[in-house]
Order: structure tokens, then C-alpha cells, then sequence
């Protein structure tokens, strides 16, 4: 699909997630991050299914999600607070100069 004037160009792109292919319409130049998300989804789903065989497939789709969510917000709380120091730092020397 084009283009339109003002939008941008989309895309398909096939991912496979738990055994299944997904056809996906993305943005132009998103194909590679959607791919590897699904591939790291994947990769978790297989991880679980290694560490808690027999379980059901939901099961793994479900604890992947969790742990895909947890790194991501982990991630987010990581930089939350690196800028909370380099901020306190920021402070602590306009601090000094203005002295």
C-alpha cells in the first residue's frame, strides 16, 4: 500500500510467534524492530517451554509477555533514575558556581 500525501508508507511484514506467522502491516522502516521483538517474544516462549515443560501454550505466551513487560519497565525505571542523579548532580554544581 502507498503512501498517501501526508501519511506514511506501510508495509508487510510475516513474524513468528509461538509456532505461528503473523502477517503484519507496519510502517516503512519499522520492519526490522518488529521483527525483532517478535523474535525476542519468541525466544523468552522457547526459554519457558525449556524451564517448565508440559505446561500450556498460554501459559508460556503469558510469561513471556510478563517478562518482556517487566524488562521494558524496568528499563524505564533504570533511566528515571539516571536522570534523577545527573539532575541532583546538575543542581549541585550550579550550586558551586554560583557561589
Amino acid at each position: 500500500m502507498k503512501a498517501s500525501e501526508n501519511g506514511p508508507e506501510w508495509v508487510t511484514v510475516s513474524v513468528q510467534v509461538a509456532d505461528r506467522v503473523f502477517p503484519l502491516r507496519v510502517q516503512e522502516g519499522h520492519e526490522g524492530r518488529v521483527k525483532r521483538a517478535a523474535q525476542l517474544v519468541d525466544s523468552r516462549i522457547q526459554e519457558f517451554k525449556s524451564m517448565h515443560a508440559g505446561q500450556d501454550k498460554y501459559d508460556y505466551l503469558a510469561m513471556s509477555a510478563l517478562a518482556v513487560a517487566m524488562e521494558l519497565t524496568g528499563g524505564q525505571e533504570h533511566l528515571a533514575n539516571a536522570l534523577s542523579s545527573f539532575s541532583a548532580q546538575l543542581d549541585h554544581h550550579e550550586g558551586n558556581l554560583a557561589d
